[in-house]
């Protein structure tokens, strides 16, 4: 029946006209209450209502609800419903040019904006009014922003829904899929649009309020499931922001809404309900008067068996197990109406059947105070157009209804009856809040009160300063009754190490907010006041156990103890089967210093009696439930998770799959800079503040942030920073071993700056790395191997995965060099020998030649090197030599033919060459590099070079060669060379200059500079055959090359 339903204000009522002159009220929110103070504001208040944000007097109010949000549902939203119960029919597509949450694809389920032109783009009083019209800056929001700013103790909270906007809440809900999608989108919402909460009205679970709306028997669950996903959501998104969000919801004031949602579950979940109180009757849908809003029921009143009013819906919600706390009555700052209404036996209207009028949409209603040809006749009048225009006047005559506690009006020549609260009749409702342990008051809405609009002018006391007061003057009711006591404990389902216990519910003049658990005296197990089972795990065989139950409420009174429960467990029983393995491990929200997992329940043929979560492979944490925080953590890193359950028996299952989770760090902005093009959503540090730009633009001198408010929006906090890098691309194998593998990538690009990458081997971390190359080692020979990489930034958001590339590893290499040939001496000294040999063969590579001194390691030179000089050795002595070459395997070859030379005797030169002059770099690629030098000269003569990379000998030439080529480098790597000259004596010269040269990288240059791009933080670029890294982001324009700008560009070594 409509007669259940709540029809608020039909929405966009009048055109846009000038802003209200009211005052506003910059006093601090409502603060030292125990009540909470809940207004709504609509959306629409600003066009025919002339109704602003910066028009609320905040300092009586604890939230703001914002109404309405929608949901998107096949890339539109709106109501296309042609009933006339429909006050608006259009409907909009879901994208919208400047609200970033909408572009693209928009799942179905998403939080969509019900006016983006109201809600977050116009110039609005109270907001900004530059930099419009794109990033959401503008608008209601921006406003509410603002005043938060000024009011610090005041929360707003996004409504979503009403009246209108409830026909997709069915589909919505149905899913486990779209109940995800709605409850991201309401962290999404929360965090760009800078609210606390969220509150749903849906208007009605199972039931088809306007013809058209999805409905279904499955409302009553899925409403649970809903809210339940909301709210973990939210609270991994406020532990990630160091804040709590809200949850809310807007109620049905009936028996129908109590039967078809599960509300003792719901008000353990959500934070408060705000029932709508009012609305039990009008003319817009039922033909006898009553009254709209009465708090007790009269016994003359026709549909009092229907219970339509407010102590019967409080009742109904107290019966159902909700928490007289958790409620916040609601109240209504308008009235409802019928006109063709017959005197009665009293004179006055009430309870009157009114004759209907067939030519009209709403046939009992007349016209209201902000009807028009779009309406209808809905009969609504404003509290303000009612107190200015009709109590006592024009005809009409007040009176007052001391049962149900509520005024109204009638007048006989217009046999128009108008239902509606007042000043009298709130005090009623103030007192009865406080007397029944209720958590405040919510009303619908600002614009509707006392004050000076288009349509009347009202001067007179204003509901909201009467509500205020009252529940703000004398000392709040203390609640000392405890609950009763739980009744009926009893067991079932008694096994070796476990037992579940039930109990009949307690009662409370409040409410039940726990039950306590007790074995023997140690307490066990707290549920919440919705749930009287538990199960208890962790009990041994064959022993007796004593239990009892305790109830609490939210006051801390404690119940006296149920009456006691023995139980004796079964024989112990011989368990040997693991739990099934955790499933969907997925972290839900991260810190600098912690990580909040969740996952999938293990099944058991027992029971499980906790999870084991392992960090980098060491056990952390154990609990029982399904979700834990790791704390302790260091920002800026990269850990590893998985989780194993546990039996009651201690059987251990298999891990979970692996997740690698990054903590963020803080951002680092740049700091402002003149000549510098800003784009709208960027951000700068200037003077220790943060800026944020709301106007693209070129900056200049005396532009700075400070000084300029119209470009740039000083910044509270950092910004959540959501956007993730883009995934690496080009991934590929630059060099490879039977045991390792060298991996190389295009780099990541980011809104901020990437930070890191890492490198998965299938799904496990294989390592991270700042660079785009990375050589993963440790590997197994002969085994295929598939690697991606994912970029990571400051705030710990990964990109995609990169491509895949997979390398399919070389057999282990067993087989050692042939012996090198032809082993010789070329030259001698007194105290040196110069060796020479033929190359030995491999089949995978000789990486290096070891000569020995008798059975004495004396030289190593690499695989291209078939020389070597031996030093240090005694005039007029044999010395015998061999030569073996080894492979990167470690394979080593037999020893070459053995050669023997005895030195000279001793020199009496003694004379060393000249250091050889000006070593450079003639050449190089990514593995080797080619060096030059100036000749040496001696007073015998100058017989070899011997060419050093840091201390290890690298090459040796004769005296004539002034050249070296030193192969097997590592791509983009520094190595710094010497070398030295050596005469016939073995005298050795000093080292010459030494040079330091970088091999090339293994990774495509970077594309070329060029004007009118766009570049981020991060990006590479030449120009004139230099690499240059971006610093901030900008469009370039011809004249801002990199080596004009280096506040734009840092050359790169």
């Amino acid at each position: 029946m409509l007669c259940l339903l709540v029809a608020l204000t039909p929405f966009f009522q009048g055109s846009a006209s000038a802003a209200s002159t009211e005052n506003n009220v910059s006093a601090a929110a409502a603060v030292g209450s125990n009540y909470k103070m809940v207004g709504y504001f609509p959306s629409w208040g600003i066009y025919g209502r002339s109704y602003n944000v910066s028009n609320m007097d905040v300092s009586k109010v604890t939230h703001i609800n914002y109404a309405f949000a929608d949901i998107c549902w096949d890339g539109k939203h709106g109501n296309p419903s042609t009933d006339p119960g429909n006050p608006n029919k259009q409907t909009w597509p879901c994208t919208t040019t400047g609200i970033p949450l909408q572009q693209g694809n928009v799942p179905n389920g998403s939080i969509v904006l019900g006016d983006p032109d109201a809600d977050a783009l116009r110039p609005t009083p109270g907001g900004p009014t530059t930099g419009c019209w794109a990033d959401a800056a503008c608008g209601n929001f921006a406003a509410l922003r603002n005043l938060k700013a000024a009011n610090p103790q005041l929360k707003t909270i996004l409504s979503v829904g009403g009246w209108t906007w409830s026909n997709r809440f069915s589909d919505t809900a149905a899913s486990d899929t779209t109940r995800k999608t709605f409850a991201k989108s309401a962290v999404d919402a929360l965090r760009a649009y800078g609210f606390d909460g969220v509150d749903l009205d849906w208007e009605y679970p199972n039931v088809e309020a306007i013809p058209g709306n999805s409905y279904r028997p499955e409302d009553k669950q899925n409403y649970t499931l809903l809210l339940q996903e909301i709210r973990n959501q939210l609270d991994a998104a406020g532990t990630q922001d160091g804040k709590r969000y809200l949850l809310t919801i807007a109620s049905g004031a009936s028996q129908t809404f109590v039967n078809n949602t599960e509300l003792s579950k719901i008000a353990q979940i959500v934070d408060w309900i705000n029932i709508m109180t009012y609305d039990f009757h009008g003319g817009s849908w039922e033909g006898t008067t009553s009254h709209n809003t009465g708090l007790y029921g009269d016994p003359n009143d026709p549909y009092i068996d229907k219970n339509f009013f407010v102590d019967g819906a409080i009742k109904a919600y107290q019966n159902a197990g909700v928490p007289m706390n958790k409620i916040v009555l609601g109240l209504e700052f308008m009235g409802r109406s019928w006109k063709n209404c017959p005197p009665g036996p009293n004179n006055d209207g009430q309870f009157q059947t009114c004759t209907p009028d067939s030519g009209s949409v709403y046939k009992w209603s007349p016209v209201g105070t902000w009807d028009d040809s779009n309406s209808g006749n809905t009969g609504v009048f404003d509290y303000g157009d009612i107190a200015a225009n009709y109590v006592n006047k024009n005809g009409y005559t007040r009176y007052w209804n001391s049962t149900a506690k509520v005024p109204y009006l009638y007048n006989p020549n217009t046999k128009i009856f108008i239902s509606y609260d007042d000043t009298e009749s709130l005090g009623y409702k103030t007192d009865y809040i406080k007397s029944k342990y209720l958590g405040g008051a919510m009303f619908w809405e600002f614009s509707s009160d006392c004050r000076t609009s288009p349509k009347f002018s009202c001067t007179g006391p204003k509901l909201l300063d009467k509500v205020y007061n009252d529940l703000n003057t004398g000392t709040p009711p203390v609640d000392n009754s405890a609950p009763t006591a739980p009744t009926n404990l009893a067991s079932s389902n008694i096994g070796d190490k476990k037992v579940t216990l039930s109990w009949t519910a307690s009662t409370d003049n409040v409410g039940v907010m726990y039950y306590d658990i007790y074995q023997g005296s140690n307490l066990v197990k707290t549920v919440d006041g919705a749930t009287t089972t538990a199960l208890i795990k962790g009990l041994t065989g064959s022993t007796s156990y004593t239990f009892t139950v305790k109830a609490r409420d939210a006051a801390g009174n404690t119940s006296a103890a149920s009456n006691p429960l023995n139980v004796t467990t079964a024989p112990p029983i011989v368990d040997n089967q693991p739990p099934t393995a955790p499933s969907n491990l997925v972290s839900t929200a991260k810190t600098k210093t912690s990580v909040t997992l969740q996952w999938g329940a293990s099944t058991d043929n027992d029971d499980i009696g906790n999870y084991d979560i392992y960090q980098n492979g060491a056990l952390v944490k154990s609990t029982p439930d399904l979700t834990a925080t790791i704390s302790g953590l260091t920002a800026g890193t990269t850990y590893s998770f998985y989780v194993k359950a546990k039996d009651l028996s201690g059987n251990a299952s298999a891990a979970s799959n692996t997740i690698s989770v990054t903590t963020p760090t803080d951002p680092n902005y740049p700091a402002w800079q003149a000549n510098t093009a800003y784009a709208t959503g960027a951000y700068v540090t200037y003077n220790g503040n943060l800026y944020k730009c709301i106007y693209a633009h070129t900056s200049l001198v005396g532009w700075e942030p400070s000084s300029s408010p119209t470009l740039w929006q000083l910044q509270s906090a950092p910004p959540q920073d959501t956007q993730a890098p883009t995934a690496p691309t080009n991934l590929a194998v630059s060099s490879q071993t039977a045991n390792s593998v060298t991996l190389s990538w295009t780099a990541s690009t980011d809104n901020l700056g990437v930070t890191g990458y890492d490198v998965y081997q299938g799904s496990t971390l294989a390592g991270s790395s700042t660079s785009t190359t990375y050589t993963v080692t440790g590997l197994s020979p002969a085994t295929s191997y598939t690697f991606t990489v994912k970029a990571k930034d400051a705030a710990g958001n990964v990109s995609a995965a990169s491509n895949a590339a997979t390398v399919t590893l070389g057999a282990a290499d067993t087989a050692p060099p042939t012996a090198p040939g032809n082993l010789a001496a070329t030259a001698k000294t007194a105290t040196s020998a110069t060796l020479a040999w033929t190359a030995s063969t491999d089949n995978v590579g000789v990486t290096g030649y070891d000569v020995y001194k008798g059975t004495t390691l004396a030289a190593s030179v690499n695989g291209t090197t078939l020389t070597a000089a031996i030093s240090g050795l005694t005039p007029s002595t044999a010395y015998t030599f061999t030569v073996k070459a080894k492979d990167a395997a470690g394979n080593v070859s037999a020893a070459s033919n053995a050669v023997t030379v005895t030195t000279d005797a001793p020199s009496t030169d003694t004379t060393p060459p000249t250091a050889p002059a000006n070593l450079a770099s003639s050449a190089k690629t990514q593995t080797n590099v080619t060096l030059t030098w100036g000749a040496s000269t001696d007073n015998v003569g100058v017989t070899g070079y011997d060419v050093y990379q840091g201390t290890t000998l690298a090459a040796s030439v004769n005296g004539t060669t002034l050249t070296a080529q030193i192969n097997n480098l590592t791509p983009n790597t520094p190595y710094t060379f010497t070398v030295v000259a050596k005469d016939a004596a073995g005298n050795a010269s000093a080292a010459s200059n030494a040079v330091t040269v970088t091999t090339d990288s293994s990774t495509p240059a970077p594309a070329a500079w060029v004007a009118g791009k766009a570049y981020v933080k991060d990006d590479l670029v030449t120009y004139n055959g230099k690499v240059y890294k971006c610093l901030q982001p900008h469009t370039s324009l011809t004249g801002w090359e990199p080596t004009n700008v280096p506040a734009l560009w840092a050359l790169q070594p």
